[in-house]
């Protein structure tokens, strides 16, 4: 820590001695004008009322108290430009200066900023956040660091000009805030930060700016943050705009440094990173995805027809700007949104920046730019989520969608979420591994689709149950796939189809999905006596599920009563994906209400329900099942997932809607397993009927029945449901 000169305050002698001693150049005595200036604040009723002369006298005359004005208040003396200044007392100097941020900034926000510590590293554009908290009034308590002077380059983003050449950054910024505010206390480092005084920097500091341009520096001022939890604010420059980096180590002691965009970084790991891959892990840390096309050809120039890379003075001001705001949200404690973020000018007085040209333009050569760096291949990154967003259609029970990505270097990790999904039909997560083999369907043949191989693992992690695959993309030569476009058109389709029989053709199209998959197999069945008895016993689950307090519950809570509220949660049961006729809509409503569901069983909704039900579900063009091993093991279950998905797609491509049909089968799981937690005898004995009666129309054993359905012509959907926007880490 550098022992600057600090400013010099009038103690226990006269101000006429005080002079003789420090022999100032220039005295500088504004204090009656201060001082009514302060009077005006606290009296805001002469804004518009100039007759205020006696009162100010009054004001003056009880402020002075029998002294003369320049006994009151506080004499200054400024060494670096032996100006001496005279100023009010400390809270009211603060209460002049911040009375313009009121209401914007209230009295308690305002002693919180001030009264608080802040350590800014690297004082180029650093230097802006310090002069905005400083005139914001802001923060008392100040570390400063920097090791380097005022260069003329740099004069074009830090407010100094050719006289001030040569001086060092840290004391021209130390001294702007002390004549600001003399009550500052300020530790300047004027040598920099360095390992010997890292912690003496960071200590009691409530946030820390980081603006160094060293990259070991970086990571060990966040280590060091992060041992102390406090937070780290970072902007970058990037064209006339600013990447702002919000670190909060004080809410979360598992954050990985610069928000794990570097991975689990160590400063150990950092030393081992040869130099030729500093600039890719430079490029990394300041936003690769976010540089402006500008910035990114000036950073291939620098050291060819460029010295260094470009700084403006606009994007240094703005990310003094942001850097203040965000600071101040944390110090008032109000939340603020964390991670990488970009303040972009362009996007708001750009007219042409939105235009498809424009967006094309800007695509191509950010790839082309990190290409180049050999930083990473966006392309790919780009195709990944191409992946995973058309991964995501797929089917789930009741949209719940229970699934997260993990993305490394062309590997694509799909994690189970087993809470999504209803915990009395999801039994073993089976109805989860079976949406997860649809969603690997529909991501295989999308990569297929964009040129990539695949390869499938399957619990690659034996410790964790809930990752489920990794999906393995390669460029190479493959052979596309003809159910790309289904996959955006697949929906389910509750309504009666007509019951026009498959050709053989169509019937062979369907059933070699099995060979396709490699796994599995698939039953059809089109005698119309069959598939009404399909229709009857599958239907049994509307009696027990309304019948059933348990599963009334959990079916209801899910449910998606109309397109608004459909669209705000974008998971669960939409209404109109039931074709329901309205009198049956207002039944369905009514059910909701288990009490009044209670009543309503008494007369025989249930039973009614389950008998149109029956109609519906024994119409199309065959009924069927999935089946796996009488072992139904998870990886048999995501391979019935996948089977599912591809005769969806098939029957998509003939023109046919497709409706699954679980309830009994998922429910006969539990009970085949003696796992009945919550049915009664009356129930286990109508599911297990149910059960049996569906075996014998398919002619089945031992075999696990993973998914009854039916397929058939019924038309245009009435609803479609919505999926949430996936979570995806890219590592």
């Amino acid at each position: 820590m550098s022992t600057f000169e600090k400013p010099i305050f009038l103690d226990s002698v006269s101000l006429l001695e005080y002079k003789k001693q420090v022999e100032p150049t220039k005295i500088l005595d504004t204090y009656e004008d201060q001082l009514k200036e302060l009077f005006l604040i606290r009296n805001p009723r002469f804004r518009f009322d100039l007759n205020y002369e006696n009162d100010w006298q009054s004001f003056l005359k009880g402020h002075i108290h029998e002294r003369s004005l320049s006994d009151c208040g506080q004499w200054v003396f400024f060494p670096w430009s032996k100006s001496l200044v005279h100023y009010l007392s400390e809270e009211m100097h603060l209460e002049m200066r911040t009375a313009r941020n009121r209401n914007i900034i209230n009295e308690d926000e305002q002693k919180k900023i001030y009264n608080s510590s802040v350590a800014i590293a690297g004082l180029s554009v650093g230097s802006h956040p310090a002069l905005t908290m400083a005139i914001m009034g802001m923060v008392k308590k100040w570390r400063l660091a920097d090791p380097d002077t005022i260069s003329g380059s740099n004069l074009n983003r830090i407010r100094a000009d050719v006289t001030q050449i040569g001086e060092s950054k840290c004391f021209l910024i130390t001294r702007q805030i002390y004549q600001i505010n003399p009550y500052a206390e300020i530790l300047a480092y004027d040598k920099g930060v360095d390992d010997s005084n890292i912690s003496e920097f960071l200590s009691g500091v409530d946030v820390l700016v980081e603006e160094v341009d060293n990259l070991a520096m970086k990571i060990s001022l966040r280590l060091e943050a992060k041992k102390y939890k406090i937070p780290v604010l970072m902007a970058t420059d990037n064209g006339d705009n600013v990447i702002v980096d919000v670190e909060r180590y004080d809410l979360h002691s598992d954050l990985k440094i610069f928000n794990g965009v570097a991975g689990d970084l160590s400063f150990e790991e950092f030393l081992k990173i040869p130099p030729a891959e500093m600039p890719r892990l430079a490029t990394k840390i300041a936003g690769s995805k976010l540089i402006t096309s500008r910035m990114q050809d000036s950073l291939l120039e620098v050291g060819k027809s460029i010295y260094s890379w470009p700084q403006t003075g606009d994007a240094a001001t703005l990310a003094g700007v942001a850097i203040a705001y965000i600071a101040k949200r944390i110090l008032i404690g109000d939340k603020v949104c964390e991670g990488k973020m970009e303040i972009n000018l362009d996007t708001i007085f750009d007219p042409d920046y939105n235009l498809d040209e424009s967006i094309q333009q800007r695509n191509d050569q950010r790839i082309k730019f990190l290409q180049t760096i050999g930083l990473e291949d966006l392309q790919l990154q780009s195709d990944i989520k191409k992946v995973i967003l058309a991964g995501v259609r797929a089917p789930s029970g009741d949209n719940s969608q229970p699934w997260r990505f993990r993305v490394k270097s062309g590997i694509i990790e799909s994690y189970n979420l087993p809470e999504k999904d209803n915990p009395i039909f999801n039994y073993k997560q089976r109805g989860s591994h079976m949406a997860h083999g649809a969603l690997l369907e529909n991501m295989k043949i999308v990569a297929t689709e964009l040129g990539y191989k695949t390869k499938i693992k399957l619990f690659p992690d034996s410790t964790n149950v809930d990752l489920i695959s990794q999906l393995i993309l390669e460029k190479g030569d493959v052979e596309k796939n003809n159910l790309y476009q289904s996959i955006f058109q697949r929906s389910i389709n509750r309504k009666k189809y007509s019951d026009i029989l498959l050709t053989d053709e169509q019937r062979k199209y369907l059933l070699d999905t099995v060979q396709e998959i490699g796994g599995g197999k698939i039953f059809l069945v089109d005698d119309p006596g069959e598939k009404k008895l399909f229709g009857q016993a599958v239907s049994q689950n509307e009696i027990v599920m309304l019948e059933n307090e348990h599963l009334h519950n959990y079916f209801f809570r899910d449910v998606r009563w109309t397109e608004k509220e459909e669209l705000k949660h974008k998971n669960g049961l939409y209404l109109k994906t039931m074709e329901l006729p309205p009198p049956a809509v207002l039944i369905f409503k009514l059910l909701s209400n288990w009490k009044r569901a209670i009543q309503l069983n008494k007369i025989g909704i249930s039973k009614f329900i389950a008998k149109q039900n029956a109609v519906v579900y024994a119409s199309g063009s065959v009924v069927g099942v999935i089946t796996v091993s009488s072992l139904g093991t998870p990886e048999e279950f995501i391979l019935a997932g996948r089977l599912m998905e591809r005769l969806w797609l098939k029957a998509n491509k003939l023109g046919l809607s497709f409706h699954p049909i679980t309830g009994i089968a998922y429910l006969m799981m539990k009970i085949l397993d003696d796992k009945n937690e919550v049915l009664s005898t009356k129930h286990i004995k109508i599911i297990k009927d149910s059960f049996k009666q569906i075996k014998q129309i398919f002619g089945l054993t031992d075999e696990t029945i993973a998914l009854p359905f039916r397929i058939g012509n019924g038309g245009k959907p009435s609803g479609q449901s919505s999926r949430l926007d996936p979570e995806i880490i890219f590592e």
